[in-house]
């Protein structure tokens, strides 16, 4: 339990990253299958591996045997702009209803102390072991 917040951060953290910057998978296909994939990479071509291109298909002999393919999911356009600084003056019923607000909070008296609050509680009357009878022994 204690190792699903960690891994659970990190995986949002990872979606927000993807989101806002985008993501680039590439696939090489070979022969109509997709032989690699990656992210962010060019993927691996096929290279040296023994394919029969020779295929009768019409797709084939006028595309070649091998493709690569590119889908590019954009993040979102976060620009910054710089905007003008506005002057806002704040309206007088704003202020008029900010201010006993504020005073309230600001203004509440410390908590009262009572006068007898120093004094010591009196004794008690009786012994309380003889009045209960529980004696140790």
């Amino acid at each position: 339990m204690k190792l699903l917040r960690p891994i659970l951060s990190v995986t949002l953290a990872s979606v927000m990253l993807a989101s806002s910057i985008g993501v680039t998978i590439n696939m090489h296909i070979c022969g109509g299958h997709i032989q690699s994939t990656a992210l962010f990479l060019k993927a691996n071509s096929c290279g040296d591996m023994p394919m029969d291109c020779s295929s009768s298909s019409p797709k084939m002999k006028s595309g070649g045997c091998c493709q690569e393919k590119s889908i590019v999911v954009k993040g979102k356009e976060t620009s910054a702009e710089v905007q003008a600084a506005v002057q806002w003056y704040p309206s007088f019923e704003f202020v008029a209803t900010l201010l006993p607000v504020l005073y309230t909070f600001v203004n509440t008296p410390a908590k009262e102390v009572p006068a007898f609050a120093h004094y010591k509680p009196p004794l008690p009357d009786r012994d309380i072991p003889v009045l209960t009878r529980s004696f140790l022994i």
